[in-house]
């Protein structure tokens, strides 16, 4: 699933969307978009970029990331570059990685 075509997870960036529907039936037709990153300019997405963001609901709201749900609203995400280190095998290094 591909939710932001441009995002790269070395580009110091988060990427926020949040599905505005009044109904879980509203979700249907965004399915593709979900799938191919093509959500951007849609009136039911909110879509923020940065290098931190603040979660605030009306009343606390799972939080999920990749998948998992990870907390509850007030939330609050930053980017921390370097933060891990990666190794990655010597023969690895010289192909070409795919981020899906």
């Amino acid at each position: 699933m591909t939710v932001e075509a441009g995002a790269a997870p070395d580009d110091n960036q988060l990427d926020l969307y949040s599905l505005e529907v009044p109904h879980w039936l509203g979700l249907i037709p965004l399915l593709p978009a979900l799938r191919f990153g093509t959500l951007k300019g849609r009136d039911e997405v909110l879509v923020l970029h940065g290098r931190s963001i603040e979660v605030y609901t009306k009343g606390p709201r799972a939080v999920s990331a990749d998948g998992e749900i990870i907390t509850r609203t007030p939330a609050f995400f930053s980017v921390q570059p370097k933060a891990i280190t990666v190794y990655v095998p010597e023969e690895s290094s010289k192909t070409t990685a795919t981020w899906e």
